[in-house]
């Protein structure tokens, strides 16, 4: 992920882990630019956010497995999924971007 805005890094350089709740000046600063955060931001965690459950499902670690059993441990796309489970994982993605920093995981 991009970050919003000037933002590219941190002053205190606690802000290189993927997701920050550091109270700090900056992370404010940053948590008040992305309110106003596009729809492509959003579209682009919430794709991230299907695919980080691939693993879980698979492994059969999900609430729909421990209902439903066997048949629910296949994942299940982004594309082949309906228009209403995306803007589940928009609505979570929205959350999020509002209670964290998120940025590009730095190496």
């Amino acid at each position: 992920m991009k970050m919003v805005g000037e933002f590219t890094e941190s002053p205190c350089n606690q802000c290189t882990i993927t997701v920050c709740p550091s109270p700090c000046e900056w992370a404010e600063e940053y948590r008040r630019k992305i309110k106003g955060v596009d729809d492509a931001r959003v579209e682009e965690l919430a794709r991230a956010l299907h695919e980080a459950g691939r693993a879980a499902v698979e492994q059969g670690s999900t609430v729909a497995a421990e209902r439903f059993g066997e048949a629910s441990r296949r994942f299940i796309e982004w594309d082949e999924i309906g228009e209403q489970a995306r803007e589940g994982r928009r609505i979570q993605a929205r959350y999020l971007l509002n209670r964290y920093v998120i940025s590009d995981r730095i190496h």
